[in-house]
């Protein structure tokens, strides 16, 4: 749902809330169904809501368990009747700086500082190896910085300022999480960053609530909360389709050809292109599969990628649609093409027009809004949305796009092949027999 795809509409989505709900509850489609406890260090009701929303929207039931008020410690780490019989399958530890223990000393040693931060760690610690009485997977959120420093700029040099506290525990959580298989982290430090302390944290909120995140920020949390759940579930996107003329450089190649069209470094616009196409080729070294789908001659598209400045070149993509034909079509054609669901699809493209005609005849894919022009707002659009979040990278992540492009290979050659026992001898297959 629209509503529920950044950037959203927080006010219109904290009214519908509830209409909302019903509709998703309402589709015809196969539901998973996912217990989650969450131990809260403050309220998390309407995390809870709203993490139920972005859910639902991606086919997961979720049922919820959760904690007394602040009392994450104790649920986790001493025998927990009530969560056992929950059974959960997965367990979100729900803290943030606020509960942290000790407030550091801006007279504090090095020494004094690591004991104090050891003892915090060794506290999460307890309730991490609690858990594991469960045999599920545990999400804990890392910890944000404070809204306020009062050692300005020294915080960030003194043993005792929250900057090397925050940072130390969030590298010992990291470290104990790539330890640990069934453990995950929920990066709201970097969350807290992109959306701005400000916006984060509300001390009446606080104080009147004990809500230690913004009730206007909540959505973003959730949202992101989900998208780690999805990655967790294998629920997340694997193909992103791009347009080209001012999707992926700037101008149009059949009118200003090869030489015309924005990409290097002789403009603002080229480098915001170049930029774009470097995080887009990221994505596909880390496993995410590249298509193109673009209103063009076929042969002046591919010209496109002939540019000396150009990052991504042709190999970079799996499938490459080029015509005149209606975005949608070719969108399914890319579907087809490689084997995968139509959920499994992000469509990026300047165009509105195009865009709403995508999100009306092919509902299954991704279609975040974005601004023409804009070139960060594309790369905002597929961040903040989550498509692709990972929780692990493999060497068959890496080699993913080889591997379509093989099976693409052989598909032709069937095709192409007298008969199948020919198609057979044209692999130049060889076993190895061993013992």
């Amino acid at each position: 749902m629209s509503l529920l795809t950044y950037p959203f509409d927080v006010a219109m989505l904290r009214k519908k809330q509830k209409s909302i709900r019903r509709t998703l509850l309402g589709q015809d489609r196969m539901f998973l169904k996912k217990r989650i406890a969450i131990l809260g260090g403050s309220t998390t009701n309407q995390f809870r809501d709203f993490l139920e929303l972005f859910l639902l929207d991606a086919g997961i039931v979720p049922v919820f368990y959760e904690s007394a008020y602040a009392q994450y410690y104790e649920e986790a780490v001493f025998p927990n009747e009530a969560l056992a019989e929950f059974k959960p399958d997965i367990i979100f530890v729900f803290t943030t700086i606020v509960n942290l223990k000790e407030q550091p000393s801006a007279f504090e040693t090095k020494e004094r500082a690591e004991e104090r931060i050891g003892r915090e760690y060794t506290r999460f610690q307890n309730i991490w190896k609690g858990l594991d009485r469960y045999h599920v997977a545990v999400i804990q959120n890392n910890f944000e910085m404070p809204a306020h420093l009062t050692l300005g700029s020294s915080d960030a040099v003194l043993w005792g300022g929250w900057r090397h506290t925050i940072e130390s525990l969030n590298a010992r959580l990291a470290e104990y999480a790539a330890e640990h298989d069934n453990m995950y982290v929920h990066d709201v430090h970097h969350l807290a960053s992109f959306l701005g302390l400000d916006a984060w944290f509300d001390l009446f909120q606080y104080s009147a609530y004990k809500l230690a995140v913004r009730y206007e920020t909540m959505p973003f949390v959730a949202l992101h909360a989900a998208n780690l759940i999805k990655a967790m579930l294998g629920r997340t996107r694997k193909c992103l389709v791009l347009d080209l003329d001012n999707t992926l450089w700037g101008g149009v190649i059949g009118d200003d050809g090869v030489d015309g069209i924005q990409i290097g470094k002789e403009t603002p616009e080229a480098e915001a292109y170049t930029a774009f196409q470097k995080y887009v080729l990221a994505l596909k070294e880390r496993g995410v599969l590249l298509a193109v789908c673009s209103k063009n001659e076929e042969s002046a598209a591919k010209a496109g990628f002939s540019h000396p400045d150009t990052i991504l070149h042709l190999d970079d993509f799996v499938a490459f649609q080029a015509n005149w034909e209606s975005k949608d079509q070719n969108v399914r054609r890319i579907a087809n093409i490689l084997n995968i669901g139509l959920d499994s699809l992000v469509f990026i493209d300047d165009n509105p027009m195009e865009r709403a005609i995508v999100r009306e005849h092919v509902p299954e894919v991704a279609v975040p809004e974005v601004t023409g022009g804009d070139v960060a707002s594309y790369i905002r659009a597929i961040e903040r949305n989550g498509y692709f979040e990972t929780v692990s990278i493999s060497e068959d992540d890496r080699k993913r796009s080889e591997t379509y492009h093989a099976n693409q290979k052989r598909v032709e050659m069937q095709a192409s092949a007298g008969s199948y026992e020919e198609f057979l001898e044209s692999l130049d297959m060889r076993a190895k027999v061993a013992p």
